[in-house]
């Protein structure tokens, strides 16, 4: 009895199988990248921003209240960001064009709603929220906020990249609110030339920002314990 042949479209899964993977990968480093840059990078260059600004403030004797409206300004502008960039922006954010991703719709792949950019990001803007504000130092900080917050946002952030790791649609918490999920961008819904340009220079600044600003710091603290040795 000849041996059944196998069927036609598991055979085209099967030739399809290591394509898909390849498929899948490609996508989890770019989510990858793209989220550090967008999610770590990003606030934590804004939040060492502030820090100094406020440190110059004290320095050069400017008016307290005109340093803390500054930073207010400055995180209120970083939570409405983290909160609404996937509707600001259509999806691509500032940083997921360089890596060809974009966030859509799950049922019609059209642009993200407010709501749903609400809904997809809102733990990251509360918990930036609680990490930011006291770093202010006019804000009382209650129950250490501060830290609990920026617990919260690196515990979020990790919990979030383990579910896009393990799950085969790769959504996140957000996404499964939201009704979303990420795609590879065309080059139809890709921004201008120079939308791109300007987004990697943007992105090279604040990496090389943040690498100054870190550097700059480790080497104060080395001082200024050489100093208290001495």
């Amino acid at each position: 009895m000849a041996p059944d042949k196998p069927d036609k479209d598991e055979a085209h899964a099967s030739l399809e199988l290591p394509e898909a993977q390849r498929v899948r990968r490609r996508l989890v480093w770019r989510r990858a990248e793209s989220a550090t840059l967008e999610l770590i990078v990003f606030p934590y260059f804004v939040a060492a921003y502030a820090f100094l600004v406020v440190g110059a403030c004290f320095r050069f004797h400017v008016p307290g209240f005109l340093s803390a409206a500054g930073c207010i300004l400055i995180f209120g502008l970083t939570a409405s960001y983290l909160l609404l960039h996937d509707w600001i922006v259509h999806g691509h954010g500032l940083f997921r064009p360089l890596f060809g991703i974009r966030v859509v719709g799950l049922r019609d792949n059209q642009q993200v709603t407010v709501t749903q950019s609400c809904l997809r990001n809102w733990p990251f803007a509360l918990a930036w929220a609680c990490f930011a504000l006291p770093l202010l130092y006019y804000v009382p900080v209650v129950c250490h906020l501060d830290t609990w917050g920026g617990v919260a946002y690196i515990a979020f952030f990790l919990c979030e990249s383990a579910l896009v790791l393990s799950r085969r649609d790769m959504r996140r918490t957000g996404d499964l609110m939201a009704g979303t999920h990420v795609i590879e961008a065309t080059e139809e819904t890709m921004p201008s030339k120079s939308g791109m340009l300007l987004r990697r220079v943007l992105a090279y600044c604040i990496v090389i920002g943040s690498i100054l600003i870190t550097l700059t710091a480790i080497g104060t603290y080395i001082v200024m314990v050489a100093l208290r040795k001495e």
